[in-house]
């Protein structure tokens, strides 16, 4: 991004804005023109290397993300634990799986080893290379039900992998959703990134919502991990 900083002297930006003030920082970003080097402003984020991006005074008002991360961890407790009998398959063959998971239950264990739906398949029917992690191509959220294909064998998953990855699988969802739609159906093209006041989700990218994930008083790890460039989306809707 290039930003055009309020300085009469042609200095070092990155040693100017170290002496600046946290006022001083939100007022420039809320009221200066910011010029982006790329087509919109929501498609390329606010350099970490900008030193008012890293200004220790900044703080967050917002849930932090160790108090997010705590409630994740609560709810991922409560995940219902299924049996074989619980599994509902949807197709079978010595390839792969398909099942229906259950709203309520995790997709795959967490680091808790809480009940998830990869482990019931795993116990219930094995695979070629005995390692369950080896039998997940992709996930769904707990809360969200639906159709989750697993790999029985290394050539399914290397396949099923290949397939995720190059989009060349359509994901179908239904949800309620609160407001109102313009239109029956089309197509939402809009960027997002990470949501500063529920990391780790994402939200539609703004310059706004970029400005409050980087005084969002991150450690430089989670920093280096959660401030990075908008990504693109592409969702096709229709109104049912």
């Amino acid at each position: 991004a290039s930003l055009s900083l309020p300085f009469a002297q042609k200095e070092s930006v990155t040693e100017k804005t170290m002496m600046i003030t946290k006022s001083a920082v939100t007022a420039f970003l809320l009221t200066t023109v910011i010029s982006l080097s790329a087509p919109k402003q929501t498609s390329a984020f606010l350099s970490p290397s900008n030193a008012f991006c890293r200004a220790p005074q900044l703080q967050m008002s917002a849930p932090t993300y160790e108090d997010v991360m705590e409630k994740m961890k609560a709810k991922d407790k409560t995940s219902v634990a299924l049996s074989k009998e619980d599994l509902k398959i949807i197709h079978e063959d010595e390839h792969i799986i398909v099942v229906d998971k259950p709203a309520g239950t995790l997709c795959v264990p967490d680091r808790d080893g809480n009940p998830s739906l990869s482990a019931a398949v795993f116990e219930a029917f094995g695979c070629e290379s005995g390692n369950p992690d080896k039998m997940v191509a992709h996930r769904l959220g707990m809360d969200t039900s639906g159709l989750v294909v697993f790999a029985r064998t290394n050539r399914a998953v290397s396949k099923l992998n290949s397939e995720f990855r190059r989009r060349k699988v359509d994901r179908k969802y239904e949800v309620v959703v609160c407001g109102d739609v313009e239109s029956e159906s089309g197509l939402m093209d809009y960027t997002i990134q990470r949501d500063a006041e529920a990391l780790p989700y994402m939200r539609v990218s703004s310059l706004e919502a970029q400005i409050a994930l980087v005084e969002s008083g991150l450690s430089e790890e989670l920093y280096a991990k959660y401030c990075k460039e908008p990504l693109k989306s592409m969702t096709e809707y229709e109104v049912l």
